[in-house]
């Protein structure tokens, strides 16, 4: 999981990240698939990057 959000966040801007809404598991299916520990997990990786693109932001 954590290689998609790479693919999808590389080479974007700090404010991009912080902006985006990725649906790409949803759109996908793929979430629907997972259990809800390995969704909350895919959730708080997203979170996590989005707050790491932040700390980027106030630099």
């Amino acid at each position: 999981m954590a290689a998609i959000f790479i693919k999808i966040f590389s080479g974007a801007q700090p404010k991009e990240i912080v902006q985006a809404q990725p649906t790409i598991l949803k759109d996908s299916g793929l979430i629907f698939h997972l259990s809800p520990n390995r969704q909350r997990g895919v959730k708080s990786l997203v979170e996590r990057m989005k707050i790491l693109a932040t700390l980027r932001l106030e630099k």
